[in-house]
């Protein structure tokens, strides 16, 4: 519970204060805890069934509710991590094979081909 209320602290602080990087943050750790959840709630219907009890519909239906839910706002959040550092200018993920092949294609530019059949402009 301390952890969910820190991350969404992080949550509205990065939102307030435009930070990309929070928003980032926060995208992975709801990643990372809804796949604990799943592990969680997967593992525990295994031993249950074992011992001939059952995880009531509500608990599976409350738990894919949320998770629709997540994945509804983080279209959101991500979309507007991604304005953010478009705004900053800074590059969200820097790969030398990237960097490298803009380089190069900025030093092989050419000037585009002139048509044989244009009208040329007298001076």
């Amino acid at each position: 519970l301390v952890v969910t209320l820190c991350m969404c602290f992080l949550l509205l602080l990065s939102i307030y204060r435009q930070l990309y990087r929070g928003l980032l943050v926060y995208v992975g750790w709801l990643f990372l805890y809804e796949t604990i959840n799943t592990v969680v709630l997967s593992v525990t219907e295994i031993f249950m069934k074992r011992g001939g009890w059952h995880i009531r519909a509500t608990e599976w239906f409350g738990y894919s509710i949320r998770v629709a839910l997540h994945c509804f706002w983080l279209i959101y959040v991500i979309s507007y991590a991604l304005e953010l550092a478009n705004v900053s200018g800074t590059p969200l993920f820097q790969s030398r094979r990237l960097s490298r092949l803009s380089r190069t294609k900025h030093k092989t530019s050419r000037t585009p081909p002139t048509l044989k059949f244009a009208m040329q402009q007298q001076v």
